[in-house]
């Protein structure tokens, strides 16, 4: 479980995991639901309000004619009512999660906020609180609204790595902003920005060998999976040590 799915566990007795894997504890307990159950519960998960019955059955039953989907819905909530009450709520046109229920991606943008505030060192426990931002949203769905938000989530995960990275280079907390912008990279392999954290972290603690390193790394990368060459910054990386830090500013 997340730091923020701890926190919010504290005020909902309901809780939804999305990230690594869908998973849904009652006061702690894991509870089992059927698939068109578990595909309910994350799309309105993954809402930021109430929605129409209508884009509900529609998203989540696409293949099948409006009576259907709307039949599919109306089942999928009379057994979420009989095994899992409180989950979800719906009236006569709208449908969403129970009041107070906590998603494990709510605040992705605060997340690593505990890390940077904390008094090191405390790297591994660190480290452990910022893997979430770097796990996959429902890994092995392929729903097309799955996807979509998939794509949201890794985005969002990419950019706060990278802000936490900048925040603990500044902190001199090497080790840490290392790691961010490692985790960055595994998930996106040649997102630049992500190796220029990287880069200057290694500068910052005075490791130019490491530096250098880790540009011949994203050089190579490039050229193999692209068939490019670095951007500036890097092409001036590489030109010459001391000048390294003025050319990722």
């Amino acid at each position: 479980m997340t730091a923020a799915l701890q926190a919010a566990t504290s005020e909902s007795e309901w809780t939804v995991g999305l990230l690594g894997g869908f998973r849904v504890r009652d006061a702690g307990r894991p509870v089992e639901l059927s698939g068109d159950a578990e595909r309910l519960v994350a799309f309105l998960a993954l809402q930021s309000s109430r929605v129409p019955r209508a884009f509900a059955a529609g998203s989540l039953w696409m293949d099948c004619s409006q009576h259907r989907a709307f039949g599919n819905l109306r089942a999928t909530l009379f057994r979420l009512r009989r095994g899992a009450r409180g989950l979800v709520t719906a009236d006569a046109r709208t449908i969403a999660l129970g009041p107070g229920t906590a998603v494990d991606i709510t605040g992705i943008t605060a997340w690593g906020d505990a890390v940077v505030a904390a008094r090191p060192p405390a790297n591994g426990a660190a480290v452990d609180a910022l893997r979430p931002l770097a796990t996959e949203l429902l890994p092995g769905w392929d729903d097309e609204w799955t996807l979509v938000e998939r794509e949201r989530i890794r985005q969002l995960c990419l950019h706060r790595l990278e802000e936490l990275a900048d925040e603990l280079t500044l902190l001199r907390r090497y080790a840490l902003a290392i790691q961010a912008s490692l985790m960055a990279i595994g998930s996106d392999p040649l997102r630049e920005s992500a190796h220029r954290r990287l880069i200057r972290a290694h500068l910052a603690e005075g490791n130019a060998a490491e530096a250098l390193r880790a540009y011949g790394n994203l050089e190579r990368l490039l050229a193999t999976e692209l068939g490019i060459a670095p951007t500036q910054p890097f092409a001036e990386l590489a030109a010459s040590v001391h000048h390294l830090v003025p050319s990722l500013d």
